[in-house]
């Protein structure tokens, strides 16, 4: 990877900037952005352990998308036997699951971070709201841009990539031998 010069960053951000706020973002993440332990090569197991210790919290968003996984599987994926064909009403039904949980969660977000402004300005990287308005964008606002992208695009490419997933757990996979 190539190391990240001062032209890759506004001209107030440097190397070694601690997170906060700066004249052209908000916000912003340490510069440069630290790597997770997990990742680093040769492995550095005390500082992969420290590493879990300092990000644990009992209900952190890893938790709760391990929940929210076994949730789906336990309660809202269709039937293995089924999903080995593809079938039209299987297909439907994992698609309309993906629109309400991506309907659900976005808006969940939204009302929080723009509608109540829960936490405020402190993280948010760009000082601007959200356009109305503006030609830049296909309904002239960004809101119902981001609405439209996410679940006709978004949410059917992740259909179509878990259905294929599916279906392939049901094909048999082929073998080379050296007999």
């Amino acid at each position: 990877m190539p190391p990240i010069t001062k032209s890759d960053v506004a001209d107030d951000l440097v190397i070694g900037s601690k997170a906060g706020k700066s004249r052209d973002w908000n916000w912003h993440p340490d510069i440069p952005t630290p790597y997770s332990p997990l990742f680093s090569f040769p492995p550095h197991p005390i500082a992969v352990l420290k590493w879990f210790c300092r990000m644990w919290q009992p209900l952190s968003q890893q938790v709760m998308y391990v929940v929210l996984a076994f949730a789906v599987w336990a309660w809202l994926q269709p039937s293995f036997e089924m999903t080995t064909t593809l079938q039209a009403g299987w297909v439907f039904e994992i698609w309309l699951r993906n629109i309400v949980m991506m309907t659900t969660i976005a808006m969940g977000l939204h009302l929080w971070l723009y509608t109540w402004q829960k936490q405020g300005d402190t993280q948010k990287y760009d000082r601007r709201g959200l356009a109305t308005n503006n030609r830049k964008f296909a309904f002239n606002n960004q809101l119902w841009d981001n609405v439209a992208f996410s679940l006709l695009s978004g949410v059917t490419v992740w259909t179509v990539y878990e259905c294929g997933l599916w279906m392939a757990c049901g094909w048999p996979m082929p073998m080379a031998s050296h007999r």
